[in-house]
């Protein structure tokens, strides 16, 4: 059946003669005339998608009459006669082969392009152009050069579509949602802008603006790397299911972006995990909701780079990191980043050395979405909240002392009310900073744990001089019934009292050695003599005492005191734990 005729035909055949029956139907549909247009203009047998006659792969395959001029397509969008022929439906065909470059670029373009399943020979040019929807669905390309494109509702390139060469998009602005699901991206070196041929980028949108959604997922496959520097999302970023491979590379490179609602990093249904071969960076970005990374995969070679970066960015609600492998020594990079809870599990911590978390703050930590588990009483085994089992996720930092980590952890377990595990804790963190200090500074460190936990547990020092006490009590107890205490008069007076020997309370003595600054006027009138020994029993036994043994232990106790009093004072006032 021949195609119907109108004035655009006849326009465009005086301009490009020897019409294609594919530049025919195009012309036809999108002319005003044509009120009883279909989905498509044909330029092949079908007008299904899927047809395996329209797919793209077997292009070659196609007879000439598929054939439609890039020129053509030109000179409709810009001829002034030509333009106001255009129905609002604008140009939509469905398995042709563009030959030559089409070039829209700085063209205020009248009306949407839909050129679904097509095949494009050379580079399309569309920088600078204005148009109202773009849609490139299941098509192959080469590179397309869309800086400054500015598309007021959608740009898609999805389904099935195919570019080899970079597809650019900086400085774009797309009024609703930009479609790359399903999509398959390649890498080809360039003579244009070296940053893009440096990242190996096969897609390069630095600074773009979208009113919408970013759809990068749906089996979205690149083979290079995927570059939204800088963007602005006015809805969701998704990666759900996509595999983006960059070997020992950046292959997703999304720094300084803002995302105004949540980033999925994802299993999309039945699509499978995302894998990201290469550093997904994600550094200085601004999430105004959630940041899931949720059966993701970060492949790479031992020796080479590559991980999830998160470095500076900040989310304004969750961070999930659940069910993520990281192989052959993958790192997470979360330093100075900034969320208001991480959720995250066991299993999908790095290695030793591959967590970075130097300056990474949080308000909360959940084992599941709505679960805040505080880490109180008895901590089961498995409990990844558990003090202990953070304190085994803070060990996973690369070599070298971090204060910030365990200061945040300890202010998220005082923020839950569970000052036991806050001070758990910072004990721990000052047990790392003295075994780094030699072995003197080990000995320091040693002393200060067990006597007043470097100052978190002030009330160890009163349990030690208690025992300390007790133990005195004891000893001159013991020298009281040897009869090797003696008085110090003459050098002292004499105690008021007509008893002078039982005036001795060995308690009250021991408490008197012990106390600084404190006279309870047992040490002033009695002193062990150094010359004396006796015998006395204790506990069923004869025990030798001497005088110049008791005089030692007491000295000893005289300087425990001052040690546990000044330290007791130290940690009561914070002295020690401010350093």
């Amino acid at each position: 059946m021949p195609t119907p005729t109108s004035w655009l035909v006849v326009l465009a055949a005086r301009k490009f003669p020897n019409l294609s029956n594919a530049e025919r139907a195009m012309l036809w549909f999108s002319s005003i005339d044509n009120v009883d247009r279909a989905e498509f203009a044909i330029a092949g047998t079908s007008s299904v998608p899927d047809d395996p006659s329209n797919d793209p792969a077997h292009a070659d395959e196609w007879p000439a009459s598929r054939q439609i001029r890039a020129s053509l397509i030109r000179w409709i969008c810009v001829d002034h006669e030509a333009r106001n022929l255009i129905d609002p439906a604008g140009i939509r065909v469905i398995g042709a082969r563009v030959a030559g470059g089409l070039d829209l670029s700085l063209v205020n373009v009248p009306c949407p392009i839909v050129l679904r399943n097509c095949v494009f020979s050379e580079i399309i040019n569309l920088a600078g152009a204005e148009i109202a929807e773009l849609e490139l669905d299941g098509s192959h390309t080469l590179s397309i050069h869309a800086s400054g494109l500015d598309v007021r509702n959608n740009l898609r390139m999805s389904k099935g579509f195919e570019a080899v060469g970079t597809v650019v998009l900086d400085h774009a602005k797309v009024g609703l949602d930009l479609d790359f699901g399903g999509a398959t991206l390649r890498y080809a070196k360039s003579h244009g802008d070296p940053f893009p041929d440096r990242l190996h980028a096969t897609l390069f949108a630095y600074l773009i603006q979208v009113g919408g959604n970013v759809w990068l997922n749906h089996r979205f496959v690149s083979y290079g790397a995927v570059d939204l520097g800088g963007a602005r999302i006015g809805s969701n970023l998704h990666f759900d299911s996509g595999h983006f491979i960059n070997p020992n590379n950046v292959a997703i490179a999304v720094p300084g972006a803002s995302v105004d609602g949540v980033v999925y990093l994802a299993s999309w249904g039945r699509d499978g995990d995302v894998e990201v071969t290469g550093v997904a960076n994600f550094s200085f970005d601004r999430v105004a909701n959630n940041f899931v990374v949720d059966h993701a995969k970060f492949l790479g070679a031992p020796s080479d780079n590559h991980g999830f970066v998160g470095t500076s960015m900040s989310v304004a609600r969750s961070f999930t990191w659940r069910n993520v492998t990281l192989q052959n020594g993958a790192r997470l990079d979360l330093g100075d980043a900034s969320v208001e809870t991480l959720l995250d599990d066991r299993q999908s911590w790095p290695a030793p050395g591959g967590l970075i978390i130097d300056g990474f703050t949080y308000n909360g930590l959940e084992s599941e979405a709505g679960s805040r588990v505080d880490g109180r009483a008895v901590y089961a085994s498995d409990d990844r909240n558990a003090v202990e089992s953070r304190l085994r996720w803070l060990a996973l930092q690369p070599p070298g002392f971090y204060s910030q980590p365990y200061n945040e952890l300890a202010k998220y377990y005082s923020g839950v009310g569970d000052d036991a595990a806050a001070a758990t804790v910072l004990v721990a963190e000052e047990d790392d900073r003295y075994q780094r200090m030699g072995i003197l500074g080990r000995l320091s460190g040693d002393f200060l744990r067990t006597t007043i936990g470097y100052g978190h547990r002030p009330l160890l020092a009163f349990n030690w001089s208690i025992l300390v006490v007790l133990i005195g009590w004891v000893v001159v107890l013991m020298g009281k019934r040897a009869g090797v205490m003696r008085l110090t008069w003459p050098e002292n007076s004499p105690p008021p009292s007509i008893d002078h020997f039982n005036g001795l309370h060995p308690l009250l003595y021991s408490l008197d050695v012990f106390l600084p600054f404190v006279d309870l006027h047992q040490e002033h009138y009695w002193w062990p003599d150094e010359g004396s020994k006796g015998e006395c029993r204790f506990a069923g036994r004869t025990i030798t005492i001497r005088g110049s043994s008791l005089r030692l232990y007491l000295w000893m106790q005289i300087i425990a005191g001052w040690l546990l009093s000044a330290i007791f004072v130290a940690g009561i006032t914070g002295l020690i734990r401010n350093h």
